[in-house]
């Protein structure tokens, strides 16, 4: 390591320190109202939160005696003035520690030489946290020593804009105790002081112990740190609208960044530097690799399984190197391809000077450690940007993720990182292998031998990941997933435009009228506040509603007779293979687990081994029974145990009959022995029971299973039948935590079904292809980029306004959703804002639309769009495939064909399927419903279906520019005439089939309905 490096890790515990002062910064901000001494009214915070502080910290005096705060209450200036009038009772609780009255000289042996100054070693710690503001308003609590001025301009960095904004005397907006979220809607605010008070004090008393252990050690320090957020996310880091969109721990965690850095970067340089300098000396950090591919080109949950652990221990090992090892900064952003930290700026091969080169190469080493090089990582730096007074961490991650998504291609085939190839470590393993086949998941390696379960051939480290351990609640299995049709979905989804929220673009459309001449900035904590927002939509919304997909699973705990015949019971946490077993496996996996753990020598085994095998069941529409091997390679944990007695070994299949004898009160079952090798037993009812009937009681697990969530983008496994009601669940979410900002942020969802047969590694395939259709469909992947006052890019798809009452038609000119309309009501939903409960103020900050006038695009306020102009708007995007061996649509591509866009469906040449817009869930829901009421004939929809599309291509299939408006009502008038005449057709199915036909939806609706059993939401 370099000797600049070593120094970073040398002065680890000084880093840490630092930072955490930095982050306790604001902690005298938002309590409950507290009181004037005067009585008369009181003061709602941030008001004089550096003396609110201090007083929680046990601070007793500031600046030199300047400022006292005396045991009766009171907070005196030097010349008996009041500092701040402030009732101190009213403060909810104030540590007992008086560690923060000590000075710096106190820490001395962790303290870098450079840092040994008289003016620092004199400050006090609680000095140089609550001294971190050199406006007037401060009086002689402003920063001025250069510890304090360093601290102060990372404070800048992140809010001064915010605060001129918010202390603009003529323009300024009432204060509000409240917190709105970036996108105009009240959210909640929770108090939790005896948390916070606890924390406070356990951090004093280490500081009091010079304990840094207790504090800054591997694991304490990030449940610190993730403690304090609990306690700090519902607070707002400023009450006054629109500035009270980020929460204090936004704004506490990327100041404490930014100074973590600059402490770093005064190690590195040998030099303290001035407060003026530290902009131009941070960089963004980017680890970046193929994560979306390398998770999904799995053949079976088994390897993915094995896969999410790596994936979490690479990105564990690679955050604990960049925070704590060699603490240089702290992750500011993550996605599933990449992570990215704020540290000091330095390039990787500097000819003067340190370098990271070693830190990149101890990166690769965790990635080629892990992977065997299958997954290596683009590792580059950026310098950060500023605009006016803020870091602008975003427009770098952005540039940096788009250059990456842009090559991705390319990286994952040939290992090619900006003109630097690295060698992966798998291919050492060809050696003396030239002739082995290839391995049938990873297509790296060689194939080691076949795999005894699933009888595909795989490479070592394949086979590795497949044995695996993880949490049982980690563990995913498509039986618990599927429907009683034994099929299941995918359901895909991404937040689009969200990459313009994050570099700045999108958040100046929510700030731009005249009345209040105020600007919002886009501040490193208001794109963390953004991207956790977002990060947090699914998660919460999927974790609410998981309670209504469960099932639970049988876990039977069986007695093993040793072979002197004494009973012991065995709890044995191994994962299982849940896969059917030919008997002859079953004894010799047993076996030979039964000799490695003791439980049997060799010479006696022979006798034993066919009375010892285990079970386990899962309880669903249809639960089975069935035999699995469960070794150390196995999928899931669960308990495991043998069965036996103490007579003549018993044939398998006469075990488990005697054995579920005991259970014949609370389940009835029925055998199946296929060919007389695999023994099947159905459950055929589940009576009421106790759960303390069954030996080893029942696991509750979820029907829902996650694939990833990062950042807006998801893939969730969910039941067939449930697909729809969850993607409709996630799309009214998304209306009532949105709408103040649609058309400038959209929801898009995919679903993907299959049979429990289909290759899962297609079905995760398919969902990346939608992705990609997903950003055609937002006008993403177009030619056209709409200037933005202001130097910024609009995306999005050309469109008419039309303003109808309070009504809003929105016709798009071009895109996907050419000739289409969707329609926006103008309530006091959206043009109101709420401020606090019972409480409102007119929204002039979020509700604005995108004008496009002489090829420049402004935003405009909702209530101010001339009729009939030009917009730039975004809808969202909902589409569904259905995917099995007899009738595949494998072109899940949108394709440009005759100015549209397309895609291609293998039954019907003309029937182009294609997205639709989000709102149509529900349409097509409710139809389902109607359907499935009215009970009509299978076969009469089947013929319906078989002959409408005949007539359709008859009719059109030399027409290249089908359909147009014309040719819709034609399609309408065959349906109606096939309804009229068709027998089987209930008329109550009429008015549905013939609304679905005009725009050739009906066909889909049918898919659904016939194929899928979509509407059967049992």
């Amino acid at each position: 390591m370099t000797d600049s490096l070593k120094e970073i890790g040398k002065y680890r515990d000084f880093i840490l320190f630092m930072e955490l002062l930095a982050l306790l910064h604001d902690v005298g901000k938002y309590y409950e109202e507290v009181k004037k001494k005067s009585g008369k009214r009181s003061l709602r915070p941030p008001a004089y939160h550096n003396t609110i502080g201090a007083f929680i910290l046990g601070i007793e005096r500031l600046k030199n005696k300047d400022v006292v705060i005396e045991k009766n209450n009171k907070i005196l200036m030097s010349n008996g003035e009041n500092y701040a009038p402030i009732d101190l009772s009213s403060i909810p609780f104030r540590i007992s520690s008086r560690i923060f009255n000590e000075s710096f000289n106190f820490f001395e042996e962790i303290i870098p030489d450079i840092w040994k100054t008289e003016e620092f070693l004199n400050e006090t710690i609680g000095e140089f946290l609550i001294c971190h503001h050199e406006h007037y308003g401060y009086k002689s609590l402003r920063a001025k020593t250069t510890p304090q001025k360093l601290l102060s301009k990372a404070d800048s960095l992140d809010s001064a804009e915010d605060r001129e904004g918010a202390l603009d005397r003529k323009n300024r907006l009432k204060r509000g105790d409240f917190l709105n979220t970036p996108f105009g809607i009240l959210d909640k605010i929770e108090y939790r002081f005896k948390d916070e008070e606890n924390i406070l004090n356990r951090i004093a008393s280490a500081l009091e112990e010079k304990n840094f252990n207790k504090i800054f050690s591997k694991g304490n320090y990030v449940t610190l740190k993730n403690e304090i957020q609990k306690v700090w996310y519902a607070r707002p880091a400023d009450t006054r609208p629109p500035f009270n969109d980020t929460t204090l721990w936004n704004h506490a965690y990327m100041v404490s960044s930014i100074f973590k850095s600059t402490v770093a970067i005064t190690l590195l340089k040998r030099e303290i530097i001035g407060p003026g300098k530290i902009a131009s000396n941070l960089g963004i950090l980017s680890v970046q690799s193929p994560n979306r591919h390398f998770l999904t080109m799995v053949n079976r949950l088994p390897d993915y399984n094995g896969r999410w652990e790596v994936f979490k221990e690479i990105r564990r090992q690679v955050r604990h190197l960049i925070e704590f090892e060699v603490p240089l900064g702290n992750l500011v952003y993550e996605d599933i391809n990449g992570q990215y930290f704020l540290i000091p700026y330095l390039e990787f091969r500097g000819a003067k000077g340190p370098d990271y080169s070693e830190i990149r190469d101890r990166i690769v080493e965790i990635y080629q450690e892990k992977t065997d090089g299958l997954l290596l990582p683009r590792i580059k730096i950026e310098k950060c940007e500023i605009k006016g007074k803020i870091l602008q961490i975003g427009k770098t991650i952005i540039k940096l993720k788009k250059e990456y998504e842009s090559n991705i291609d390319g990286m994952i085939g040939w290992y090619y990182f900006d003109e630097d190839f690295r060698k992966p470590k798998w291919i050492e393993e060809w050696k003396g292998m030239e002739e082995r086949e290839i391995c049938q998941v990873c297509f790296k390696m060689p194939a080691e031998k076949q795999h005894f379960i699933y009888h595909d051939r795989i490479c070592k480290w394949c086979q590795q990941r497949r044995e695996s351990p993880a949490k049982e609640e980690e563990a995913k299995f498509l039986d618990e997933v599927m429907d009683k049709d034994q099929r299941f979905a995918l359901l895909v989804g991404q937040i689009g435009l969200l990459d313009q929220w994050l570099k700045g673009d999108y958040i100046c459309t929510t700030f731009v009228n005249k009345e209040t001449g105020l600007t919002k900035s886009p501040s490193p904590s208001r794109m963390m506040r953004i991207y956790q927002e977002i990060d947090r939509f699914d998660k919460n919304i999927i974790s609410s509603i998981k309670k209504n997909f469960q099932l639970k699973r049988l876990k039977f705990r069986i007695d093993y007779c040793d072979p002197t015949g004494r009973k012991t019971k065995k709890d044995l946490a191994y994962k299982i293979y849940r896969h059917r077993l030919e008997k002859k496996w079953l004894k010799e996996v047993v076996k030979e687990y039964l000799i490695e753990k003791g439980c049997l020598n060799s010479d006696i085994l022979n006798n034993t081994a066919g009375k010892i095998f285990s079970a386990i069941t899962y309880n669903g529409k249809s639960p089975h029974l069935d035999l699995f091997i469960r070794n150390t390679t196995a999928e899931t944990i669960t308990d495991y145990a043998s069965i036996s007695d103490d007579k003549a070994a018993w044939p398998a299949t006469e075990a488990v009959k005697r054995y579920l004898e005991k259970f014949k009160d609370t389940i009835n079952f029925e055998f199946k022995t296929d060919i007389g090798e695999i023994l099947r037993l159905k459950i055929t009812d589940l009576k009421q029971f106790n759960e303390e009937g069954f030996v080893n009681g029942i696991k509750t697990v979820s029907k829902i299973k996650s694939i990833y969530s990062f950042s807006g983008e998801f893939m969730y496994l969910v039941p067939a039948n449930e697909a729809l009601n969850i993607a409709n669940k996630l799309r009214d979410d998304f209306n009532r935590r949105y709408y103040k900002v649609q058309g400038r942020l959209c929801l898009n969802l995919g679903i993907i079904y299959a049979d429990h047969k289909y290759p899962l590694y297609m079905v995760l395939d398919a969902g990346k292809r939608m992705l990609k259709e997903f950003q055609v469909a937002n006008g993403l992947e177009t030619e056209k980029k709409f200037a933005m006052t202001g130097n910024t890019e609009a995306y999005g798809i050309p469109a008419l306004y039309k303003k109808e009452n309070s009504r809003i038609l929105v016709d798009f000119k071009e895109g996907v959703f050419k000739g289409e309309v969707q329609l926006i009501n103008i309530d006091s939903r959206v043009v109101k804002l709420k401020v606090g409960k019972g409480r409102e103020i007119d929204d002039k900050f979020y509700p604005y639309f995108l004008q496009k006038i002489n090829g420049q695009v402004k935003p405009v306020y909702i209530g101010k769009i001339p009729f009939g102009c030009e917009i730039i708007f975004s809808p969202g995007v909902f589409d569904f495939e259905y995917l099995n061996s007899s009738r595949v649509r494998m072109n899940l591509t949108l394709k440009k064909q005759y100015g549209q866009w397309r895609k291609r469906d293998s039954l019907f040449p003309l029937i182009h399927t294609r997205p639709y817009q989000i709102w149509k869930i529900e349409n097509i829901i409710n139809a389902g419903r109607q359907l499935r009421d009215a009970r009509p004939s299978t076969t009469a929809l089947e013929n319906f279906r078989e002959l409408l599309a005949r007539e359709i291509y008859d009719w059109f299939k030399n027409k290249e520019d089908f359909p147009q408006s014309e040719d819709k009502e034609l399609v309408k008038s065959l349906a109606q005439v096939l309804i009229t005449t068709m027998e089987g057709l209930k008329k109550e199915v009429s008015a549905t089939l013939l609304n679905f036909s005009k725009n050739l939806e009906i066909f889909d609706l049918l898919e659904l309905a016939l194929f899928l059993n979509a509407f059967d939401f049992s």
